[in-house]
């Protein structure tokens, strides 16, 4: 009943954001730390149980937004919950920093991507060029976190400040 207040209090929500807010929800309600609905507990109440969910800092504001959400639909005092939402939000922003340049110093650069791309093609090396070519300039395979992707029967496992990429044969 309380989810389905908040489907007709953002009614013009997109799908995809209505089955991201419910999975949230569900996890939520899944954790047995609720003994009341979300919009009837208090919000420090909320807050200390988000926190002691263990999860990532993206989640656990994910969580609060779905709260925030479900005590607008009924009305209810939010303060509280806006304001911890800012501490998430810069414990998150740290995170990503943080995550961020870890990955400048392990990944190749743009230019090194590039000259490999290039010795790939000159040495005809085409399987190896393809995968290349289409990890680095396609937005939808760099959105994937890969260590390795298998084609075929080959493996291609990312090397991090070598080469990029390299094949061998998967031995079964």
């Amino acid at each position: 009943m309380e989810f389905q207040n908040l489907l007709k209090f953002k009614a013009s929500l997109k799908s995809t954001t209505l089955k991201s807010y419910e999975a949230v929800y569900n996890r939520l309600i899944d954790s047995g730390l609720f003994t009341f609905q979300i919009n009837e507990t208090a919000q420090d109440k909320i807050i200390k149980i988000i926190n002691q969910i263990d999860s990532k800092p993206s989640s656990k504001l994910n969580m609060l937004n779905v709260a925030i959400v479900l005590k607008q639909a009924h009305n209810k005092p939010v303060d509280l919950l806006l304001s911890q939402r800012e501490t998430y939000q810069k414990t998150n922003k740290i995170m990503t920093e943080t995550s961020n340049e870890k990955l400048r110093e392990e990944l190749p650069s743009v230019k090194e991507l590039k000259t490999y791309l290039q010795l790939l093609f000159t040495e005809q090396r085409w399987i190896e060029f393809i995968v290349n070519y289409l990890i680095i300039s396609s937005y939808a395979v760099k959105m994937f976190n890969m260590s390795e992707i298998s084609i075929k029967q080959r493996r291609y496992i990312i090397k991090r400040k070598t080469l990029l990429l390299t094949s061998s044969l998967i031995l079964r």
